[in-house]
């Protein structure tokens, strides 16, 4: 694995602000925490990760149902981002909701 998160790292997305800091379990360790108005910076836990592809997953289940990729489709996003950063996910989802306008455009 070539990327690494580095402590000190920020990161605004969709108005939600994150950093990166230095874990305690190993030097190699890291945290991600968020911004909350309520409790400042705030480590997050790998349960939130789960409620996210829990939710999302379903969603796309019950947007795109069988035999589309539904669900599927979303794993997939997942495995691009863990394998090849966050960003390249993202890329790939925002190319692909380019592809979909087009093809709407061209039924209408």
């Amino acid at each position: 694995m070539s990327r690494r998160f580095n402590a000190g790292e920020y990161f605004n997305v969709s108005g939600i602000e994150f950093r990166v800091e230095q874990g305690r379990k190993h030097p190699d360790d890291r945290v991600l925490l968020w911004w909350s108005q309520e409790y400042g910076w705030k480590p997050i836990e790998m349960t939130v990760g789960f409620l996210l592809a829990d939710f999302f997953f379903e969603n796309e289940e019950v947007l795109y149902p069988k035999p589309a990729k539904g669900g599927d489709y979303y794993l997939d996003a997942c495995e691009v981002a863990a394998r090849n950063g966050w960003r390249q996910a993202d890329e790939q989802l925002k190319a692909a909701k380019v592809r979909a306008a087009e093809r709407r455009r061209n039924v209408a």
